[in-house]
């Protein structure tokens, strides 16, 4: 009967033994970071200043860096114009980019229906994105476009033209 009980033994474990032969474990790693939520605050407006426009109407250009270029039969009338300006906070040394509008934005005359055309955004932030200051997590990023005064008989009625258009930053 031992001999039988011993044989039992055996044929059990290495029925038990021999499946797990064939099989491997190992353990893997597991990781996450929870950075600074982006933030951002508008600190300048895109303001294309006082303008003059004749019937054959132009456009007026403002670059990130806040300089203003007029084509066509525009006059510009005063020197308070600039680029928008937003400081953006958040994980400092991260990589961040922006999406700007695809589509004409507009303004339109606060007394009136009259609306001009605003297109070619562009930013201060490179296409392959700008790292976030590494001392106080901030980044200042500016914001041009172009202003397009259209043909008309008597060019577009005078008076205060506003408007909004969004931009999206986010992590890379």
């Amino acid at each position: 009967m031992k001999k039988t009980n011993l044989l039992t033994v055996i044929i059990l474990v290495i029925s038990i033994t021999s499946p797990l032969q064939a099989q491997l474990s190992a353990i893997g790693n597991i990781k996450t970071e929870i950075v600074v939520p982006l933030s951002v605050i508008e600190t300048q407006q895109l303001n294309f200043g006082k303008i003059s426009s004749a019937a054959q109407g132009g456009t007026i250009l403002i670059s990130p860096n806040g300089e203003r270029v007029n084509t066509g039969e525009l006059s510009l009338v005063d020197d308070q114009f600039s680029a928008g300006k937003f400081i953006l906070s958040g994980s400092p040394n991260s990589l961040i980019s922006i999406s700007l509008p695809q589509t004409p934005q507009v303004v339109r005359l606060t007394s009136g229906g009259q609306e001009l055309i605003i297109n070619q955004f562009i930013s201060s932030i490179p296409a392959e994105g700008q790292l976030i200051d590494q001392v106080d997590g901030k980044v200042v990023v500016s914001i041009g476009a172009s202003l397009i005064i259209g043909n008309s008989t008597s060019g577009p009625p005078p008076g205060l033209y506003i408007g909004m258009y969004e931009v999206v930053f986010m992590y890379n």
